[in-house]
């Protein structure tokens, strides 16, 4: 005797084709994306927010235009039509403002991205990171959505920007070298260590400090930086020393890019070290003076790469050579005031390799 179906087994089969149907309907039938800028719409930027609205919406049509009309995300849609809209505006410069609008719901997402470096790679990332976010939850439902006049009051806070100027008369005048229309000033600062050449008795000291470098519109980057020598020892005589030393330099570095993420560095500097030593006797039958301290100039050659690890990251890899401006050296004295042979003579030259981790504003 055949069993009729009873309404157990017809819940199951409804609770079966909303898991299997959901993922569908949160999908739109029709975007539309509209990008404004100042200029041509980047193409990277379209892109990449194309890869990540793939999996979510489509088929998506694109517009550009010159600037965004905060009236228009308000303006009614074909009666009922399941159409979501998206509009990425980059005209403020500093930051991209993002409108979502899901047509039919009558609902928005809205979100503004700073752009502190600019359309890089990592602000594309985080503007199409973003758009995909936004889009499900506009079209999941309306928890974290924001209804018509809610949205109209949060867009007329933005402060929208001026009028385009009207375009110059053409001339031979060149463009505006690489990075001119950034208005801020950035900045890396971070902690180094190095290692660097010395001398016969001592052949290798190191060094601990921080570093600050400036990134403004042109390619030199002016830096400076303030060192602690790690104290160092010479027992290769009877009568030896111990070293130390705290050091500032400033100079120039030209940055040549490479890529979005990383730089060449070529620079030079000069600066100022206070040397403190110590006598350090083995022979008992010596008499070692006081210990004392020293200023001596320094001027000083870099070359190396710098490494844009992430957002606020950065890795800054530099071979060096100091030069030593002062004919630097300790003697041997005995009691009748004869100089000997000197026990240290700290090479004039200097060769040494230094690593700074920053962060970057």
């Amino acid at each position: 005797m055949a069993r009729r179906p009873g309404r157990p087994r017809r819940v199951r089969l409804a609770l079966a084709a909303v898991v299997l149907f959901a993922p569908a309907a949160a999908r739109a039938a029709a975007v539309e994306i509209a990008i404004a800028a100042p200029g041509p719409c980047p193409p990277a930027l379209r892109q990449r927010i194309a890869e990540q609205i793939a999996g979510v919406a489509d088929p998506v049509t694109w517009s550009c235009r010159p600037r965004f009309d905060a009236d228009e995300p308000f303006n009614s849609t074909a009666g009922g039509q399941d159409l979501l809209q998206i509009w990425v505006d980059l005209t403020p410069g500093r930051e991209a403002r993002l409108t979502l609008r899901a047509g039919r719901a009558d609902r928005f997402v809205l979100r503004r991205i700073p752009l502190p470096r600019g359309l890089d790679e990592i602000a594309r990332e985080e503007i199409g990171q973003i758009v995909r976010s936004a889009a499900i939850a506009v079209l999941g439902g309306p928890g974290q959505t924001l209804g018509r006049a809610q949205a109209r009051t949060e867009i007329s806070r933005w402060t929208r920007p001026a009028a385009p100027a009207p375009p110059a008369p053409r001339s031979r005048v060149p463009p505006p070298p690489a990075g001119a229309g950034r208005s801020s000033l950035g900045f890396e600062v971070g902690a180094l260590a190095s290692v660097r050449a010395f001398s016969t008795g001592i052949p290798v000291v190191g060094e601990v400090g921080l570093g600050l470098a400036l990134d403004g519109p042109g390619p030199l980057r002016p830096w400076i930086e303030g060192a602690y020598q790690i104290p160092a020892r010479d027992l290769s005589s009877p009568v030896g020393v111990e070293l130390d030393a705290v050091a500032a330099r400033a100079g120039l570095a030209a940055a040549v890019a490479m890529s979005r993420s990383v730089a060449l560095l070529v620079g030079a500097g000069a600066g100022l070290a206070r040397t403190s030593f110590t006598p350090r006797v083995e022979d008992p039958t010596v008499t070692a003076r006081a210990a004392g301290a020293f200023w001596s100039p320094t001027g000083r050659i870099v070359a190396g790469v710098a490494i844009r690890a992430g957002a606020h990251l950065a890795l800054r890899l530099t071979a060096f050579c100091d030069v030593v401006g002062a004919d630097v050296h300790y003697d041997l004295v005995d009691a009748g005031g004869t100089t000997r042979r000197p026990v240290l003579v700290p090479f004039r030259v200097q060769p040494g390799l230094a690593v700074q981790i920053g962060w970057i504003r």
